[in-house]
C-alpha cells in the first residue's frame, strides 16, 4: 500500500535527535525518584529498622530508644484516603449517567443510541485486566508526586491456534452438502469433485476454499491436509480456534513509564514525550502483523532481551525481565508552514532503525491515543499537582509521634514501679511475678503511672479531622459533599476523555464483524459501521449524594411526594426520572425498564385486547390512575376507523354503543391525567354497557 505523507523512513538525525531527547528528559525524571521514595516511606509509614510487630529492639550496637519494647506504631490515614477516594471513584464510574450527542440530523438518536452501546461493550470487554490498569491509574494519580498518571489505549486483534483431526469421509459429506446447496450440483457431482481435488485428479480450488473458511484451516496447510486425506483419510493440523479483538488499556506511571518534557501545559502539544513498554516474544512478533511493524527490526530487537532501553541506552540487562524486551514509542508534534498540526510517532530499541520509520498518529482526531490524569490542578504545568503521598505525610508523622507517647505511656503504666520502705530492699524497677525480699516491719506502695495527656488525644483527632477535611472525607461530623462534588466532577471530566477515546479507537479499528456482535437487549442484528461513524459528544453525569442510597432514597421520596404534589399541571415528565434512579438503585435489573416505544406498543397490544371483548359484548375495566397511555389507546381506534370501517360497521348495535362509551372514558382520562389535572376530576372505575 503506498503511503503518501502518512509515514517516511527515519533518517540517522531524527533518529539522534529522539535519542537525545529521551536521555535528556528520562535523566531530568531520576530527580523526582530519591523524593518519590522518601514520600513513599512516609506515606506507607515505613522507617529504617522497623520490626513487624510495631516496637523498637535493641540492636548488636545499639540500645532501642526510649527503650526495647517502645512503640513504633504504623498509621494508615493515607491508605485510608486512598482506599476511600478509589472505591469512591469506582462506584462513580458504574454509577454515573453517559449521555451520547451527535450533530443535527435525522438519525442523530439512533447513532447517539449506537455509540452509547458501543462504548458500554467496550466497557465490558476491557474485563479484569483492563479494570487491574484502572486501579493501577488511580495509585499513579492519587499517590505519587507530581501525581499524574497517563492510561493508554490501543486495539488489539490476537488470533490463538489450536488442534483440529479432520476425517476425509466426514469432510466429503459436508462439503457434498454444501456444493449441492450453493452450486446447483447433485450429491454424485460434488462427491466427484471432492475426491477429483483431494487427489490433485481434478484442477480448482472449491476444497481447499472449504477446509480454510469452514474448518479454519490455515490457507498455506490447507494442500498439504488434503495430500494427508488423499494418502491416510485422517490428519491433524493447526486451525484458528480463537480470533479476538477489542480495546486495550495500560496505565503508565510518571517517570517509570512515560516521560515528558516538564514545562508542558496541554499533554496533546507534549513534543517530544516518550513512553515505554516492555513485549515478550510472542507479542513483538504479533506486531509485524498487527501493527506492520518491520520484521527485520524486530529479529534484531530480540538480541537484547532484559535490556532496559528506556532508563538506560547501554546495555544493562535485568534478570526478572530477561526474556522480554523494551521498546520506547517516541511522538512528536509539528506544525507546517500552512499552520497545519500532525502529529508522528516513531519506535525504538536498540536495534538500528524504528519499528515502521516515521508514522503519522492514526487516530480519528489525530491526536495521542494516551490521556493524561491529574489530582489536581495547582498551575498551568501539567506537572503541579501533589498526591496523596506528599499531602499525608507531614500529618501521619505528625500523629505517629503523638499516638507513639501514648503506647509507650501504657507500657510504662502497666508494670509500674514501687517505692519500698524497709532494710532489705529500697525503690526498684519490677517485672511481672518479681519476687521482692521484705521483711516484716518493711513497706511497699505502688507508683501513680504517668497519665496520657488529654490533650496529645485531642491534637491526634484534630490533625486527623483536618486532613480529612481538607482532601474530601467525612469523618463523620463535617458536611465535605462540596469537595466531594468538586472532586468527583474533575475525575468524571478526566474519564470522559478516556471514554471518548474508546469509542474512537473502535471507529477506527473495530472489524465489521465484531461491531455486528454488539447488539442491546431484545436486538439482535448488531451495529454496523455507518452506526458508529461521525463526530459525537459524551458527558458523564453524577451528584456524589446519590451514591449513598440512603440519601438517594430520601431524594426519590420528596420528589414523589412534594415535587409531584405540586405539578398539578403534569409539566414533569416521570420517565428520565424512574430510568435515572433505577440506574442508580437497582442495577443489576435495570434491563426490566421498557423503552417508551415499548410500552406505547403494550399499551395497543392491550387495547386490541379490549376491542375483542367490546366486540363480544364485554365491557373491559378502566385504569383511573393514569398508568395508561390513554391518547395511544385513542389513535388505535381513530387509526382503525379510518383504514378500516367496515369492522366498526360489522359490529352489533350494542357493541357500537359500548365502544362509543369506552372511547368517550378514553377521552375523560386524558383529560384528567392531562390539561385539567390541576382541576382534580376524577375518572370512573368502569363503563356501564347499558
Amino acid at each position: 500500500m503506498r503511503r503518501i505523507g502518512t509515514q517516511t523512513n527515519l533518517g540517522d538525525e531524527e533518529r539522534k535527535d529522539l535519542i537525545d531527547g529521551l536521555v535528556f528528559w528520562r535523566n531530568r525524571c531520576e530527580e523526582l525518584y530519591s523524593d518519590r521514595e522518601e514520600l513513599e516511606r512516609s506515606f506507607y509509614c515505613v522507617w529504617n529498622h522497623q520490626n513487624v510487630d510495631g516496637t523498637v529492639h535493641d540492636a548488636d550496637n545499639a540500645l532501642a530508644w526510649p527503650f526495647d519494647g517502645a512503640s513504633d506504631q504504623r498509621l494508615r490515614w493515607g491508605d485510608m484516603v486512598f482506599a476511600e477516594w478509589a472505591s469512591l471513584i469506582m462506584l462513580a464510574l458504574s454509577s454515573a449517567e453517559v449521555t451520547v450527542t451527535c450533530p443535527a440530523a435525522p438519525d442523530a438518536d439512533e447513532r447517539a443510541a449506537a455509540i452509547k452501546l458501543l462504548l458500554k461493550w467496550e466497557i465490558n470487554k476491557v474485563g479484569a485486566k483492563g479494570m487491574g490498569e484502572i486501579l493501577a491509574l488511580l495509585h499513579y494519580f492519587l499517590v505519587d508526586s507530581p501525581a499524574v498518571g497517563a492510561m493508554d489505549v490501543s486495539w488489539r486483534r490476537r488470533t490463538t491456534l489450536g488442534v483440529r483431526e479432520i476425517d476425509a469421509n466426514l469432510l466429503e459429506e459436508e462439503f457434498s452438502a454444501w456444493a449441492t446447496s450453493t452450486m446447483d450440483m447433485s450429491a454424485a457431482e460434488a462427491a466427484g469433485m471432492f475426491w477429483g481435488q483431494v487427489r490433485g485428479e481434478i484442477d480448482g480450488f472449491e476444497v481447499e476454499n472449504f477446509v480454510v473458511s469452514e474448518k479454519g484451516v490455515r490457507a498455506k496447510d490447507a494442500r498439504k491436509v488434503l495430500d494427508a486425506l488423499a494418502a491416510d483419510g485422517q490428519c491433524e493440523c493447526l486451525v484458528a480456534v480463537e480470533r479476538q479483538e477489542g480495546p486495550e488499556l495500560k496505565a503508565l506511571r510518571y517517570a517509570d513509564d512515560f516521560c515528558l518534557p516538564m514545562r508542558t501545559d496541554d499533554f496533546d502539544y507534549a513534543s517530544p514525550w516518550y513512553r515505554s513498554e516492555w513485549l515478550s516474544e510472542a507479542q513483538i512478533r504479533e506486531r509485524i502483523t498487527s501493527d506492520d511493524w518491520d520484521a527485520k527490526w524486530v529479529e534484531d530487537t530480540l538480541q537484547y532481551k532484559g535490556v532496559d532501553y528506556y532508563l538506560n541506552d547501554t546495555a544493562t540487562t535485568i534478570d526478572e525481565l530477561k526474556d522480554m524486551v523494551n521498546v520506547v514509542w517516541c511522538y512528536t508534534c509539528e506544525t507546517n508552514e500552512d499552520g497545519e498540526t500532525v502529529r508522528w510517532v516513531a519506535v525504538l530499541s536498540h536495534a538500528d532503525g524504528s519499528a515502521f520509520g516515521r508514522r503519522v498518529i492514526k487516530t480519528r482526531r489525530g491526536k495521542w491515543n494516551t490521556i493524561l490524569f491529574r489530582r489536581e490542578v495547582v498551575g498551568s504545568n501539567i506537572l503541579e499537582s501533589r498526591g496523596l503521598a506528599e499531602i499525608c505525610g507531614p500529618a501521619q508523622g505528625v500523629a505517629k509521634s503523638v499516638r507513639d507517647g501514648a503506647a509507650n505511656n501504657a507500657i510504662v503504666g502497666s508494670l509500674p514501679p514501687v517505692k519500698a520502705k524497709g532494710q532489705r530492699t529500697r525503690n526498684s524497677k519490677i517485672a511481672p511475678f518479681e519476687v521482692i525480699q521484705m521483711g516484716t516491719n518493711d513497706d511497699v506502695l505502688f507508683m501513680q503511672p504517668p497519665a496520657y495527656p488529654a490533650a496529645a488525644k485531642e491534637s491526634e483527632e484534630k490533625i486527623k479531622a483536618e486532613l480529612l477535611e481538607y482532601v474530601g472525607v467525612s469523618d463523620g461530623t463535617k458536611d465535605v459533599s462540596e469537595r466531594r462534588q468538586a472532586f468527583i466532577n474533575w475525575i468524571l471530566s478526566q474519564f470522559r476523555d478516556l471514554y471518548i477515546t474508546l469509542v474512537e479507537v473502535a471507529q477506527d479499528n473495530a472489524s465489521d464483524e465484531i461491531l455486528a456482535g454488539v447488539t442491546g437487549d431484545g436486538d439482535v442484528k448488531g451495529l454496523r459501521r455507518e452506526d458508529i461513524t461521525g463526530d459525537f459528544g459524551l458527558t458523564l453525569e453524577l451528584d456524589p449524594r446519590n451514591l449513598d442510597n440512603k440519601a438517594l432514597i430520601d431524594k426519590a421520596t420528596a420528589f414523589s411526594q412534594i415535587l409531584l404534589g405540586m405539578d398539578r399541571a403534569g409539566t414533569v415528565d416521570t420517565d428520565p426520572v424512574v430510568r435515572h434512579l433505577m440506574h442508580l438503585l437497582f442495577p443489576e435489573v435495570r434491563s426490566a425498564l421498557k423503552s417508551p416505544e415499548q410500552m406505547t406498543a403494550d399499551d395497543i397490544d392491550d387495547e386490541k385486547k379490549n376491542f375483542v371483548l367490546i366486540k363480544a359484548g364485554i365491557m373491559p375495566r378502566m385504569d383511573t390512575e393514569g398508568k395508561w397511555n390513554y391518547a395511544a389507546r385513542l389513535e388505535f381506534y381513530q387509526q382503525m376507523m379510518q383504514e378500516t370501517p367496515d369492522v366498526i360497521e360489522d359490529m352489533s348495535p350494542r357493541s357500537q354503543e359500548m365502544l362509543q362509551q369506552w372511547m368517550s372514558a378514553l377521552q375523560q382520562q386524558q383529560t384528567q391525567f392531562g390539561e385539567n389535572a390541576q382541576i382534580g376530576r376524577t375518572g370512573v372505575e368502569s363503563v356501564s354497557a347499558n
